[in-house]
């Protein structure tokens, strides 16, 4: 071996060694733009007027989080049609809360949801199964991921969106998961559309922060999805739909920062998406941070043709102004071999470090 070969040998080994260990810390430089205003949290409750939840409760009852309460909460979310939690923790069972159409839930400043350890491989800490016209603020959740009865299963989440339309949640802070944070997904023939995320952060979930299955206009501004860790894809963000039938129509990712994820900072996943229907895909993603993500942003099989009779996707993918850093494999990976399809992608004002990545990149 040259002393050239050797030297490119003892970088790369280098660098692959410089992937950045779990934690579930997150630094203070990227919280700033997340801090919540208790005034703000006010103002909402005033607007609102929602009912308190702890009128609900059994007498006697404890604020340290170690009795079971869902039962009791499920009916005041049932009766009213804006609610307040209980400004303590509360333990939640493997059934969750099922929230209803045209309603408002409000977490006071010391609310938390946290999940029982269980054996399911499927639950929803909160679930909008089929519903309209929700708004979430300032939900609070931590899931199961270190008490997990089992290893079975990957979706157990925080916030479960599925054929739901009008939905916005700002300011949630979802931790621990045993999937995902927030997963998205139409239902049957059911779209889910509408959907706003406003100022979040997705820490420390198994499998991904945000999940993006099939929908239409969904809008994510200011997240930061961060530590994403345990079964793949390991992601702060995948869009990835299950099949033929997905939808992913306007799909805007604003100001997002994924940080030290297991896999992806964000994951683009569309090889399923190929089928006998031809599908028209529109993503577009601004000013995304990625720092210390093995991979910062990564495209996997978007240009393969998987099926002998499947249409190629159209559409477009556009990421502008963004900058992946500290990435162990690649700042942004492309799968793009065998079948070049129609839909198009632009990358603008995007670097890593001082390296300009822009369309050339993909060459």
């Amino acid at each position: 071996m040259n002393k050239g070969l050797l030297l490119l040998f003892l970088m790369l080994s280098f660098c692959s060694s410089q992937k950045q260990e779990h934690s579930d810390k997150l630094p203070a430089k990227y919280l700033s733009q997340f801090k919540i205003s208790e005034t703000e949290r006010k103002t909402v409750i005033r607007k609102f007027k929602p009912v308190d939840l702890t009128r609900y409760l059994p007498k006697k009852y404890v604020t340290d989080g170690s009795v079971d309460y869902t039962e009791y909460l499920q009916k005041g979310i049932n009766e009213n049609r804006n609610v307040l939690m209980p400004d303590f923790s509360i333990k939640i069972n493997q059934n969750g809360l099922q929230l209803r159409s045209n309603s408002k839930v409000i977490f006071n400043k010391k609310s938390k949801l946290v999940i029982m350890p269980n054996g399911q491989t499927n639950y929803g800490v909160l679930s909008l199964i089929e519903k309209e016209n929700v708004s979430i603020y300032y939900a609070t959740i931590t899931g199961d991921k270190f008490s997990h009865l089992n290893q079975k299963g990957e979706w157990g989440m925080g916030i479960n969106i599925i054929g739901s339309k009008n939905i916005t949640i700002k300011y949630p802070r979802i931790e621990k998961c045993w999937g995902d944070g927030i997963y998205i997904d139409s239902h049957k023939n059911v779209l889910a559309k509408n959907i706003t995320i406003y100022k979040g952060i997705l820490n420390d979930n198994r499998r991904n922060g945000l999940s993006i299955i099939s929908g239409e206009s969904i809008h994510v501004d200011y997240l930061l999805s961060a530590n994403t860790n345990g079964t793949k894809p390991e992601a702060g963000i995948d869009i990835e739909p299950d099949d033929n039938n997905g939808i992913l129509k306007d799909i805007s990712l604003n100001h997002i920062t994924t940080y030290n994820n297991g896999s992806d900072g964000i994951l683009i996943a569309l090889e399923a998406l190929v089928g006998p229907v031809a599908k028209d895909v529109r993503i577009n993603i601004s000013n995304h941070l990625d720092d210390g993500s093995a991979t910062g942003m990564h495209f996997y099989r978007t240009t393969y043709q998987l099926q002998e009779n499947g249409k190629l996707l159209n559409g477009t993918i556009n990421v502008t102004n963004s900058e992946w850093i500290n990435n162990s494999k690649l700042p942004i990976w492309y799968d793009t071999d065998k079948v070049k399809m129609p839909l198009s992608f632009t990358l603008k004002n995007t670097k890593s470090g001082s390296r300009i990545l822009d369309d050339a990149s993909k060459e």
